[in-house]
């Protein structure tokens, strides 16, 4: 596998960008594509567990709405558990 061309990092949770190579009609075409991973220890295990997802920039503002409305909806519940339990 080729190297990342640029990497992010969130505590367990990173992005890689990586630049493919197409060759189509004898053009030769580069694109990015993204690997998004999650990595984690199960409980007694002493090796990491990897989690990846590949997808193509054009996914990414689809991965952002996504996300954030499974955030807000997760907070609003939280927030009216919040406030009955008062």
């Amino acid at each position: 596998m080729s190297k990342p061309v640029k990497q992010f990092r969130a505590g367990n949770i990173s992005a890689s960008i990586f630049m493919n190579t197409v060759k189509k009609d004898g053009k030769e075409y580069k694109f990015p594509t993204i690997q998004l991973q999650r990595s984690y220890k199960k409980e007694g295990e002493e090796n990491w567990t990897n989690e990846s997802m590949n997808c193509k920039l054009q996914d990414c503002a689809k991965i952002q709405i996504i996300l954030g409305e499974v955030q807000k909806e997760l907070m609003l519940k939280a927030k009216s558990t919040d406030d009955t339990e008062n």
